[in-house]
């Protein structure tokens, strides 16, 4: 009878942590009475099952965290790919434009070359008239005296 009544004592605190585990409490523990009777095997045993729970739904928790991370890391590598090409192509029409403005300034160029050509034969030009008007005034003058 003992026996029984000594049980009958420990078990409310069995429902108390049992009821505690239900509602998500995972810190609680069945105090072992260091008798090593069947009753501190199966609180050893519901014991290692609450830590077993906690561990399970701690790992859980970190693999949904792991998924969420993953998900989130392909997202941003879909878009860090897709911006890879947007700047790929800006990067081409920008080469593309690069090379009509060269076309364009080397036209550019060689008008403004040939227009430097023109001005300095006209130059030329215009000193050799110079020097031919100032050398017939010249013989001009001579004939007049």
């Amino acid at each position: 009878m003992e026996k029984s009544n000594e049980f009958a004592k420990r078990i409310p605190q069995f429902i108390d942590v049992i009821i505690e585990v239900a509602q998500g409490n995972f810190g609680k523990q069945i105090n072992l009475s260091g008798q090593n009777d069947d009753l501190d095997a199966l609180a050893m045993g519901i014991n290692m099952m609450i830590d077993d729970l906690k561990n399970n739904i701690d790992l859980q928790l970190k693999n949904k965290q792991i998924q969420e991370m993953n998900d989130r890391l392909l997202k941003a590598n879909k878009k860090a790919k897709h911006v890879k090409v947007e700047l790929e192509e800006y990067k081409s029409h920008l080469e593309e434009l690069i090379h009509y403005r060269t076309l364009e300034l080397q036209e550019k160029n060689n008008e403004l070359e040939h227009f430097n050509d023109l001005f300095v034969s006209r130059e030329f030009r215009i000193k050799e008239l110079k020097d031919r008007i100032a050398e017939l005034e010249e013989q001009l003058k001579q004939k007049n005296r």
